[in-house]
């Protein structure tokens, strides 16, 4: 897994960032680290191990890579490509998406409680045991997706499509559905214990 070095910093406890010495918000030239994050991030087919938490990701194509035990917990991501990845024990919670694109996707075993996810695409997906637990969904697109054994549980989920989608031990229990689409998809076997739906 990554490593769990402490930021340099006098009185700080945050966890180092990828080839830093501090935590993203102590960063001495975030210009410079930021380039040569991208770098990486675009020269890699394969990302693994990589602490990285809280950093900013905007308009960076990360299509067709393979993410495996990364932490990006409370990172924001803008316009960020992840189409065909395959992601694998990833850390996404507490995180940020504004318009990032995980059509074909293959996801597992991966963690988005707490996040906000924004006018972003999951389509025709594998999104297996995932944990979406608490999430502030909006304007998401999920059609075509395997969300076998994943948890939307006490999420808020808001003009949020699941059209044809496998259902099977999906947990919507306590989630609050407001113009949610499950045409098509296998509702029968998901779990909707205290859900509540709204118009």
């Amino acid at each position: 897994m990554y490593p769990a070095a402490i930021c340099s910093k006098e009185n700080c406890s945050e966890k180092t960032v990828f080839n830093a010495d501090t935590c993203q918000k102590h960063l001495e030239n975030p210009e410079a680290y930021y380039e040569g994050l991208r770098q990486y991030l675009l020269e890699n087919k394969i990302i693994k191990n990589l602490e990285l938490s809280g950093v900013v990701l905007n308009d960076i194509d990360l299509s067709s890579k393979e993410l495996f035990f990364c932490n990006f917990s409370g990172a924001r991501f803008t316009n960020v490509n992840f189409t065909r990845s395959m992601i694998r024990i990833v850390f996404f919670d507490y995180a940020f998406f504004s318009n990032c694109d995980f059509g074909e996707a293959d996801i597992m075993d991966s963690v988005f409680a707490g996040s906000e996810i924004t006018d972003c695409n999951f389509r025709n997906s594998e999104v297996l045991r995932c944990n979406f637990i608490g999430i502030n969904g909006k304007n998401i697109c999920f059609n075509d997706s395997d969300l076998y054994s994943s948890r939307f549980t006490m999420a808020c989920l808001n003009q949020v499509d699941l059209e044809d989608c496998n259902l099977k031990r999906t947990f919507f229990k306590k989630s609050t559905l407001k113009n949610t689409n499950f045409k098509y998809s296998n509702i029968e076997e998901a779990y909707f214990d205290g859900a509540v739906q709204q118009k």
